[in-house]
């Protein structure tokens, strides 16, 4: 991760150099799940199901979806590490879990899942 620093050489650290190094091998990359429906669009789009998706930094469901070439109205509820929002709410960066639900998930479901509040 760091160089190999010489005998006798000054081997301190600043916090920012450590804190950069950090940052830079932070994954850019996140697992996306579809479920119902959209498991289907999946398939059609010869999408492996989980897909690992790259993205650019923080996006929101909202630009997420657009990445996806995907609309709002076919996705209700963006799960980010196992906690629902809507897509307009919802934060994404490299690292994270993701899923997507679409509208007409059954009421049972949407009481387990945690989304029954939503839409």
């Amino acid at each position: 991760m760091g160089r190999i620093i010489p005998y006798g050489e000054e081997q301190t650290l600043s916090a920012v150099t450590v804190c950069r190094e950090e940052v830079s091998h932070v994954s850019s990359t996140i697992e996306l799940r579809a479920f119902m429906g959209l498991s289907d669009t999946f398939r059609e789009r010869n999408w492996s199901n989980p897909k690992e998706v790259v993205v650019p930094g923080e996006l929101s469901g909202t630009e997420l979806l657009a990445l996806l070439d995907l609309t709002e109205n076919m996705v209700e509820v963006v799960f980010v590490n196992g906690k629902a929002y809507t897509p307009p709410l919802a934060v994404v960066t490299g690292g994270d879990r993701v899923a997507l639900a679409p509208p007409g998930v059954p009421g049972p479901y949407r009481v387990l899942l945690g989304f029954k509040e939503m839409g």
